[in-house]
């Protein structure tokens, strides 16, 4: 509903055919389409090229799976506009799971959110508890932060956030407009060990560069947690990768003494919801089945 802005591209080795509907999209919209290519580096160094072919002086991130509704754009300029805002955040944020022609869409609750934004400390729970495309950054503040840091290869979007809120920008939520993020069903990536490792070094990193200063505990908290939740994931396929997450959280004062029982059961309970989809497309293609003999 708002023209105002560029749409900038930048492909990370997608298919040919991708990139010709892109330029056929380039061609035909009424606002502006910039397309560039950035070799497979991930993300983040996509991130970095679309910010060097920028002119406006607020970003706005969306990976391949992200969506904004029609009015999100015009609320962020509202907000901005009206509060004189560093960093502005949508009110919704909705997760979406498709499997095939199976749509399930789940709004995460946002409580205490708009109050923590009032509050020194409680404002990093935009950052632990969101989504980086769900926030509009005014470009000098990323430019302070560094930017997307290209070494790390998981939780960068949680280092982006952290190191942007660090510079004290003044944050506002939109009182309209909201973010989707498309959920796939699997989740083979979240269980190879090169996975594993990458996001133990973002932690790692995280937690160097945020000793000593006032959000040190909440980092070490929120970290400690998440390191003890996942280690009881990944301690039943890769028992030595587990020693490692549970001496990290042992190191923030996460105890890891779960039996082996208790973790396969979390485990099992935490599978159904997260299949669900699949599980349904599952019985919708067995009951046409069924129907057509």
């Amino acid at each position: 509903t708002d023209r105002r802005f560029e749409w900038i591209i930048v492909d990370n080795g997608s298919a040919p055919e991708h990139l010709e509907l892109l330029k056929s999209i380039a061609e035909r919209a009424s606002f502006k389409v910039v397309l560039a290519s950035e070799s497979t580096r991930g993300p983040s160094a996509c991130r970095k090229k679309a910010e060097s072919l920028a002119e406006g002086d607020w970003f706005a991130y969306l990976d391949d799976d992200d969506e904004y509704s029609p009015d999100a754009i015009a609320q962020w300029c509202a907000d901005v506009e009206k509060n004189n805002s560093d960093v502005s955040v949508l009110r919704s944020f909705n997760c979406v799971y498709k499997y095939g022609r199976m749509k399930f869409v789940f709004t995460r609750p946002n409580a205490n959110l708009e109050e923590s934004l009032k509050d020194k400390l409680g404002k990093f729970d935009v950052a632990l508890k969101t989504s980086f495309p769900r926030m509009m950054y005014r470009r000098s503040f990323v430019e302070k932060s560094g930017s997307w840091d290209l070494s790390l290869r998981s939780r960068e979007d949680i280092d982006f956030m952290l190191r942007v809120l660090l510079l004290e920008p003044k944050i506002t939520m939109t009182a309209a407009g909201s973010y989707e993020c498309l959920k796939t069903t699997g989740i083979d990536k979240y269980m190879k060990p090169e996975f594993a490792e990458s996001v133990l070094n973002s932690f790692r990193k995280i937690i160097g560069y945020t000793k000593g200063t006032y959000v040190e505990e909440k980092i070490r908290k929120y970290i400690g947690a998440d390191v003890r939740n996942r280690w009881r994931k990944i301690s039943l396929f890769f028992p030595e990768l587990g020693e490692k997450y549970k001496s990290f959280a042992q190191s923030l004062g996460f105890e890891c003494a779960d039996s082996l029982q208790k973790r396969k059961l979390l485990r099992l309970l935490k599978a159904p919801a997260r299949n669900f989809p699949l599980l349904a497309e599952f019985y919708y293609k067995t009951k046409n089945l069924i129907k057509d003999r």
